[in-house]
């Protein structure tokens, strides 16, 4: 039998990947009409892929029998893989050829062989679909529709990440049975696949180990799969990338199992790349070496990933007259940032740390801002400080009063603002939002919070988490990013009022009632703000598109502003 996969720990791979401000989804290429998939556990066969996906899955599309006993992961193995397939890194820069060509992208079995897959982590911001199909050797599928979609996982999100709370762990080991010798074995992940009701969605992407499936036009963005061997643990270590490779950030760690098989030599492996090995100093004794651990002298964290990357600043752009739409310039305030969240080994979030430049002030308002964790409580902070510039730290604690914990991280972006005195043409209270006034630099403003203990994605939520304005002097009048909750503060009663078009009991927040447009938009790149009354949509004609699609279509909106219309003007 082949070697078992050690348990233990495992270094970080989740993706801190979060909606433009409201969902996104991938572009859709559905399967054709008589794409055929099946289930791995189907006990409890139904009369159609629905009830057989119900009869057999939990509520979270975890397979109902799925073996609880988890096979050992060791440390080493996942911070092998770590170094190999980096979170949020493209792996084309890793120095290796590490996208695998077809004929090394699938399972060759050279001798009759049981074969198994181990959920190892996933790094994906969507509920995948993970599966496998097979052909003989010599005659593989030449379209989608050739295809016999075997589904191993409806839902192969991590535990508290899109599963349940007993969803997806390292260490699941599923047996896929008995192959004869010749047969190839290919994997496929559908993008936001999982469909509660019938397992599956064939209407989302499909990608597979077989470039010549996957949907984009050039050959070298086909492909969506690595394969690598772990030669001293006798297995194989499989990533797939869930997004058009068109975009994307290409670190193909959305899905990563491992494959072994029984006997051993029956798969082959000769142009199959070798998973990097480990060598160095281990200070804190985390299982990470020190060549690979972010906090090396800290064993709660060991890994860093930075939102929206480690090369660019993302933008959230406020406007303040909820519940009234007023001039609608998504102006008033307007911050660039970054969030840093340090990571345990098992993917959890101990840390967050931040940077929030006041890029532009087009309000009359002086504006609060802070930051709200729903699902953590009150008194999760272990210690947390705040402070401008280069300004010295300031104690940040919980707002009083809030169940939830809430940092507020500035009473008043007005005292911040840089002052203009040079003209009567530019406002005091504003800048960087009227075009007869020189561009200013805003004051940044820095927080580091420590939590007491590790919270999963599930409950720290997705970067940026709940950021909220609020207008000084009236502190219960909030505006939230779209479908984010508001605080225990909030001027709730003003749900509904007019063409406000919050809705608690369905989960819709901070949205007008006739074109669902929000009050805030978050989008992980920098982009010009409309000129003071100048209504976003129409500085960004695809605004609007955008938002009524929930993100799907017109993604570049905030590239192509209408000349004159945003600032700077030039």
């Amino acid at each position: 039998m082949t070697k078992p996969i050690s348990t233990g720990p495992r270094t970080s791979l989740l993706a801190s990947s979060i909606a433009l401000g409201i969902a996104i989804v991938a572009t859709p290429m559905p399967a054709s009409a008589t794409t055929a998939y099946k289930f791995v556990f189907s006990d409890k066969p139904g009369k159609d892929l629905a009830e057989t996906y119900r009869l057999n899955h939990d509520s979270a599309g975890i397979p109902l029998k799925l073996d609880q006993n988890l096979v050992q992961v060791d440390a080493a193995l996942m911070a092998r893989i770590a170094s190999t397939l980096p979170e949020m890194k493209d792996i084309r820069t890793q120095g290796r050829d590490l996208i695998a060509t077809d004929d090394a992208a699938v399972v060759q079995l050279v001798k009759p062989a049981q074969v198994w897959v181990t959920f190892l982590h996933e790094g994906a911001a969507f509920k995948n679909t993970f599966g496998y199909f097979t052909y003989p050797e010599g005659s593989p599928p030449k379209s989608p529709a050739e295809v016999e979609h075997i589904v191993i996982l409806p839902n192969a999100s991590f535990s508290n990440a899109g599963g349940n709370a007993a969803g997806m762990r390292t260490g699941h080991r599923i047996d896929l049975g008995v192959f004869p010798a010749g047969i190839r074995i290919g994997f496929f992940v559908i993008a936001n696949g999982w469909d509660g009701t019938k397992g599956v969605d064939p209407d989302h992407n499909h990608f597979y180990s077989l470039s010549t499936l996957n949907p984009e036009a050039s050959e070298d963005l086909r492909k969506h799969m690595v394969l690598l061997k772990d030669s001293w643990g006798q297995r194989m270590v499989l990533g797939m990338e869930d997004l058009m490779r068109t975009g994307g950030d290409h670190d193909f760690n959305d899905v990563l199992f491992a494959v072994e098989s029984n006997p051993v030599e029956a798969i082959k492996t000769d142009k199959i790349v070798e998973l990097d090995y480990l060598t160095g100093s281990d200070l804190d004794q985390d299982g990470v070496p020190d060549t690979l651990d972010d906090y090396p002298e800290d064993p709660t964290m060991t890994t860093r990933v930075t939102y929206p990357s480690d090369k660019g600043r993302a933008q959230l752009s406020f406007e303040d007259m909820w519940p009234l739409e007023g001039d609608y310039d998504m102006n008033d305030l307007v911050l660039a940032y970054t969030l840093d969240e340090g990571r345990d080994k098992e993917g959890r979030v101990r840390q967050v740390t931040g940077s929030f430049q006041v890029k532009a002030r087009g309000s009359a308002y002086a504006h609060g801002f802070g930051l709200n964790f729903p699902k953590l409580p009150a008194d999760a902070l272990e210690s947390a400080s705040v402070w401008v510039d280069n300004q010295a730290s300031q104690p940040l604690v919980s707002e009083a009063g809030q169940p939830s914990l809430t940092l507020v991280l500035t009473e008043n972006t007005l005292k911040l603002a840089p002052k203009n005195t040079n003209t009567r043409t530019c406002y005091t209270t504003k800048f960087n939002a009227d075009k007869n006034c020189p561009e200013e630099t805003g004051p940044t403003i820095h927080f580091q919070a420590r939590l007491k203990q590790s919270y999963t994605r599930d409950e720290i939520g997705a970067a940026p988490y709940n950021p909220f304005i609020y207008i000084v002097g009236d502190r219960l009048r909030e505006t939230h990013l779209p479908d984010q909750p508001p605080t225990a503060k909030s001027k709730t009663w003003l749900f509904g009022w007019s063409n406000e078009g919050s809705v608690p009991a369905l989960g819709r927040y901070y949205k007008t009632k006739d074109r669902a447009l929000p009050w805030a938009v978050n989008i992980p790149a920098e982009w010009k703000q409309p000129l003071e009354k100048q209504p976003v949509h129409a500085c960004h004609p695809s605004f609007v598109d955008w938002v009524n699609s929930s993100g799907a279509k017109a993604m570049d909106w905030y590239k192509t502003p209408v000349t004159g219309c945003v600032f700077p003007t030039k």
